[in-house]
């Protein structure tokens, strides 16, 4: 059976409000990213909206989570 975990962040502003107003609410939480696990704790795939993948920051938050929580991901 696959388990869905659902990465959610808060993010504060760090960039003018019109180059990504999707992520300039302070201390709003945003649902980013999808993370797929498989029966073995592995990740089978981490996706956002419109399927798209992790950006290197997310990419970062994503690495010390699937540390903390012994989760193996894909190169």
């Amino acid at each position: 059976m696959n388990e869905c975990l659902l990465l959610s962040t808060a993010r504060e502003p760090r960039e003018p409000a019109h180059s990504n107003p999707s992520r300039t609410a302070l201390g709003k939480i945003e649902r980013l990213l999808t993370i797929e696990l498989d029966p073995q704790n592995r990740a089978v795939q981490v996706r956002g909206f419109s399927n798209r993948l992790a950006l290197p920051d997310e990419r970062k938050i994503i690495e010390r989570w699937a540390k903390a929580r012994g989760v193996m991901l894909r190169g």
